[in-house]
């Protein structure tokens, strides 16, 4: 069974938790030792009135069609992983001695396994596309099907992206890929030369993991360079 991740994948739920996480961090700051700057830097996140754009007066905006627009998606997006990177900051310096049992339901912290967790080969392949195109440059965008609303890599895994520049048209499967590159982020900038303008890229990914072991490669995705 996987192991349960401290951040819900879902938006819904994320909100939720957050909701009630935050909060109780900030109640019970002192008694479990909550550093004071990450604290005030993730409620700033949180909760943004002066500004009117922390995650309160931002997410609910953008679950109703009339009022969401994709400077408020864009900004939630934003939210997210700075408040899941600073709540991080934040969990490894609460020493384990302190957290009860109602403070690791709250926020969703299991006791550290004292066993590494093996990792497993995948099931499926991340998913991929071409989110922006500027001169010579591709930004690869990757989420992982299974958890989409989510930046998180899933755990013990990386992703293996291949590459070729070529003419157009080239069937899938007699593709020359070469060039793997280890990628451990949600997104990946390709840079390519003069000499490859109008050329096509195209581009594949698996999942790989610790143990070098990996999935299917997923679709084959082609964009020309510009």
């Amino acid at each position: 069974m996987p192991k349960e991740r401290i951040f819900p994948p879902k938006l819904t739920e994320f909100n939720d938790y957050v909701n009630i996480a935050i909060p109780y961090l900030d109640t019970n700051a002192v008694r479990l030792k909550v550093p004071a700057l990450p604290l005030a830097a993730v409620k700033l996140l949180h909760s943004d009135l002066i500004n009117n754009n922390g995650w309160l007066q931002v997410y609910p905006l953008t679950i109703d069609e009339v009022t969401a627009t994709k400077a408020l998606r864009n900004r939630r997006d934003f939210l997210r992983p700075e408040i899941e990177k600073t709540m991080r900051i934040i969990f490894d310096d609460i020493p384990e001695s302190v957290l009860t049992e109602n403070d690791r339901l709250k926020l969703r912290l299991k006791k550290r396994d004292t066993v590494p967790t093996a990792a497993v080969v995948m099931d499926h392949a991340p998913d991929m596309d071409v989110e922006k195109f500027i001169h010579l440059q591709h930004t690869l965008r990757f989420s992982d099907p299974e958890n989409p609303d989510s930046d998180e890599m899933p755990e013990n895994q990386k992703i293996i992206l291949e590459n070729h520049v070529g003419v157009a048209g080239i069937a899938d499967d007699q593709i020359p890929f070469s060039n793997a590159k280890n990628i451990t982020r949600f997104t990946h900038i390709a840079v390519y030369t003069e000499a490859e303008v109008g050329k096509t890229a195209y581009y594949r990914a698996c999942y790989e993991s610790t143990r070098g072991e990996r999935s299917a490669w997923g679709a084959v995705v082609k964009a020309v360079v510009a």
